[in-house]
């Protein structure tokens, strides 16, 4: 009999999976594999909350499928058992059509969804730094920079909302 620890790093190896096979093909703006990015907010997830550890790092994984490949949630949770709270994260996760980029973070902020907030925070974390560009060899242009400076604003709003629930 499995133990749920074996369980649950099933559903993230099958995460991880999905991941990859979903974002075959897309590359980021540094002109690396697309899958890189959620890969390191699940990693960044597992390094820093160790509590709610296997949902975090599913959603990590799978943030970003519904928004880049047009994939419901209901559709994703046809190929991966999720929970209702991680597919309550992935449809807040997921910038809707019409939804201004302000709408979308304070729909986020004012759901009280923990593990949307927590997964948001590390995404804004990875999207923010420049060393990616950088580490690639790609120059960082003044859109690169106002992109961050943008993230790190929303960030502050992302972890003075977590310290709240503290």
């Amino acid at each position: 009999m499995l133990t749920q620890y074996s369980k649950d790093m099933e559903r993230v190896m099958q995460a991880l999976s999905l991941c990859r096979k979903l974002h075959e093909g897309q590359t980021d703006k540094c002109g690396q594999p697309y899958w890189i990015h959620p890969f390191t907010v699940a990693m960044r997830i597992f390094a820093g909350h160790n509590n709610r550890v296997t949902s975090n790092m599913i959603v990590g994984l799978l943030h970003d499928i519904p928004e880049d490949t047009g994939m419901s949630v209901d559709a994703l949770a046809t190929l991966i058992e999720l929970t209702d709270n991680e597919k309550a994260a992935l449809n807040l996760l997921t910038h809707k059509d019409g939804m201004s980029y302000d709408e979308y973070i304070n729909s986020i902020l004012e759901s009280n969804n923990t593990l949307a907030i927590e997964v948001k925070t590390d995404d804004l974390l990875h999207n923010m730094n420049l060393n990616r560009f950088t580490d690639a060899g790609i120059r960082v242009t003044q859109k690169d920079e106002l992109r961050s400076k943008k993230y790190s604003m929303y960030l502050e709003k992302f972890i003075a909302k977590l310290n709240e629930e503290i």
